[in-house]
């Protein structure tokens, strides 16, 4: 599996938490085995911009670490893209643009989740990113804003029309915070029927295993959700099953880039 030309091997990795994956929390990750990625905590575009001591340290990873994505926020394409060159200048393998935080310190100054209601300035974020690094830019989003504007499909077919080379998506809206559980059937819409899907591809094949099992378990029902992990979100599908049900903890799946991520 690639995140552009960018092997991940294997194909799982550990998604950005703040307060969580830190450089030493990543590295205990890594010497457990069974991940290709890690990303960091997300770090601010503007302070990345500023030389902010504080920020830069966010950014700090070592190089048994590597593949590393560096995730940064913020609102801004200018800003946005000249923080993704300094992400670049570190030598991360990736640059991540966080559309997930739910966080109103971090919503309020248009960034995070706040962008998802802004599809068309999400995007042009994504472009001008792109355009301004030679490193894969990636993606990652909730579901939407709230149960009413759900548009995780539509604005990952634009950040991929932008240059994305992955996206992942967080089955919880913004209000939900982590909260509930994960809407699954949005996951599986969103990138089985990708019309761009190699049925052959690793995200496909887990995708469509995972809309399989969700297909058997409204068979038999369960009335339980999966299990929750230190993020709050599920480890597990609902009613506990596992195998290749846990694909659908991932998805990520544009052009012929696949990224499989903590979700």
């Amino acid at each position: 599996m690639k995140i552009g030309p960018l092997p991940i091997e294997p194909a799982l990795g550990v998604a950005p938490m703040a307060g969580m994956t830190d450089t030493a929390f990543r590295r205990l990750v890594k010497r457990q085995g069974g991940c290709g990625l890690v990303v960091t905590e997300m770090v601010s575009s503007e302070g990345l911009v500023r030389g902010i001591d504080r920020t830069l340290e966010y950014a700090e990873y070592t190089e048994a670490e590597r593949p590393v994505s560096i995730q940064i926020f913020g609102g801004d394409p200018a800003k946005m893209a000249a923080a993704a060159q300094i992400v670049e200048g570190m030598g991360a393998n990736v640059v991540d643009i966080n559309m997930g935080c739910p966080v109103p310190k971090i919503s309020k100054h248009n960034a995070g989740c706040a962008l998802m209601r802004e599809p068309s300035h999400a995007a042009s974020i994504v472009s001008a990113m792109v355009k301004a690094v030679k490193i894969p830019v990636t993606v990652k989003m909730r579901a939407g804003w709230n149960d009413k504007e759900i548009n995780a499909p539509v604005l990952a077919r634009m950040a991929e029309d932008a240059g994305a080379a992955a996206v992942t998506v967080h089955g919880r809206t913004a209000a939900q915070a982590y909260t509930g559980f994960s809407d699954w059937q949005l996951i599986v819409q969103g990138f089985v029927d990708d019309d761009h899907a190699n049925p052959s591809d690793p995200a496909h094949v887990l995708a469509a295993d995972c809309q399989k099992a969700l297909a058997k378990e409204s068979r038999y029902g369960s009335g339980h959700g999966g299990s929750v992990g230190p993020t709050g979100n599920e480890l597990l599908p609902p009613g506990g099953q596992t195998g290749s049900a846990d694909a659908c903890l991932f998805a990520g799946k544009f052009q012929e880039c696949t990224a499989l991520r903590w979700c």
